[in-house]
């Protein structure tokens, strides 16, 4: 690609979460080697808050249905306003960093004659995109993988930068919050939820971890959506009153300027969780069915805590025995997070 021309390129990552902060940096890593290129983010509505309004985006598609519209430069809607608006834009590379069915159908609506995707038959994805010259990250890190693709556009992925969009008007709603349960600059975010059954660390070992974090002076604050306040009282009621259930209070928006404000964040391998380590936060991450070597949460200070067992990991969704999660316990995790806040050896 010409140094001096402005590339149109769009970046195509849906989901999940956590794989869309994965993706960050290479937004960064384009914008650094193409300062006048013409960038434009695919993204679903689950995770559209963490791309919506980024500051090195000149545009974002969200692929959102039931919400359509164009509101300065982000346009929402179904696959055939989006096609329509992505072909306005007369992007020239599509980067398909999902590789699946869905993303290529995306990447071939955009009008991009050079879209570019992984190297694997998954999905039918290779019918769609012409170009596929991805190695898929199997022994290296997500983000590293992902960075390939910047990597693909002579783009150099070092170094590692997330950035993650907020407005003036979340920021005071998370100052809003925090003084509301009166955390101050103590608050220990607490993150007991994951899409996976087989990833939750038990909630009232959560909350015993989150009494600890109390007695050393810390505010815990538990986050989740309005399906997760059971939960999330299992941790308070286990944390012996000392924690506060924030379920059900904030949006996903809400996540970042609520995350960057914490001294400390413990929870599961979960999207929150992977936001906070990208931000810069300490981060106590349990996992148990996923490998940490390629998904841990991506950042200097980051401890994640696991048991040794043989079948872990398995990838599995949900497991009968769980084992890899009984096996934690509170004295593992809470030494970590005693290391990080520099109150243990």
């Amino acid at each position: 690609m010409s140094e001096s021309a402005r590339p149109r390129i769009l970046i195509v990552k849906l989901s999940s979460l956590g794989d869309v902060v994965h993706s960050l940096p290479v937004v960064s890593a384009l914008r650094r080697r193409y300062p006048q290129a013409h960038l434009g983010w695919c993204v679903g509505r689950k995770a559209a808050a963490l791309v919506a309004g980024h500051p090195l985006l000149d545009v974002t598609f969200v692929l959102d249905a039931q919400a359509p519209g164009e509101e300065g430069p982000v346009v929402r809607g179904g696959w055939r306003e989006l096609g329509r608006s992505m072909r306005a834009h007369r992007f020239e590379v599509a980067l398909d960093l999902q590789g699946l069915l869905k993303s290529a159908w995306l990447a071939y609506l955009s009008g991009a004659r050079r879209r570019v995707s992984y190297q694997t038959w998954q999905e039918g994805a290779f019918l769609l995109n012409r170009v596929r010259a991805v190695p898929p990250a199997r022994s290296k890190h997500a983000v590293e993988g992902y960075l390939d693709f910047a990597r693909y556009l002579d783009a150099p992925g070092e170094p590692v930068e997330f950035v993650v969009p907020t407005c003036p008007e979340r920021e005071r709603r998370a100052e809003a919050l925090l003084a509301q349960v009166g955390a101050g600059k103590e608050a220990a975010m607490i993150l007991p939820s994951t899409l996976w059954e087989s990833k939750q660390w038990p909630a009232v070992r959560l909350g015993e971890t989150a009494g600890q974090l109390a007695a050393w002076g810390l505010r815990p604050l538990v986050l989740g959506g309005p399906v997760d306040r059971e939960r999330c009282e299992t941790v308070v009621a286990a944390a012996g009153g000392a924690a506060v259930s924030l379920a059900g209070k904030t949006e996903v928006a809400d996540l970042a300027p609520l995350l960057a404000r914490a001294r400390l964040v413990v929870g599961n391998d979960s999207g929150p969780v992977h936001l906070a380590a990208a931000l810069g936060v300490p981060v106590v991450a349990v996992f148990g069915p996923t490998n940490p070597t390629l998904t841990r949460p991506y950042g200097e200070r980051v401890a994640v805590v696991r048991a040794e067992v043989a079948c872990s990991p398995c990838r599995r969704r949900r497991c009968p025995s769980l084992i890899c999660q009984d096996r934690v316990q509170v004295a593992d995790v809470t030494a970590a997070a005693g290391r990080l806040l520099g109150l243990a050896a």
